[in-house]
């Protein structure tokens, strides 16, 4: 059975095997993230959807380096300003 995901007026089809990405893993864990609220609310739904058995959740070890990378990013510019990692 398909999946559906409300992220305000939005309803997303979700297939029955979803590769999970770094830009949606790390904008659901950080709150500064420019699309944080969409994406823990997709991220949250898949997370439930794969308890249920409802859809399968994969992931690679790029995607694993490619969030550690961009978090590191995100928490040290939120301590010394935006722009700050980049210097």
């Amino acid at each position: 059975m398909a999946m559906t995901i409300s992220v305000g007026p939005r309803v997303l089809r979700v297939p029955e095997s979803v590769y999970l990405d770094a830009s949606l893993l790390v904008d659901a864990r950080a709150p500064s993230a420019r699309h944080h609220r969409p994406a823990a609310i997709v991220f949250g739904e898949l997370l439930r959807g794969a308890a249920s058995g409802r859809t399968k959740l994969y992931i690679s070890p790029l995607v694993i380096d490619e969030m550690w990378w961009a978090l590191t990013r995100i928490l040290y510019e939120d301590a010394h300003g935006k722009g700050a990692f980049a210097r």
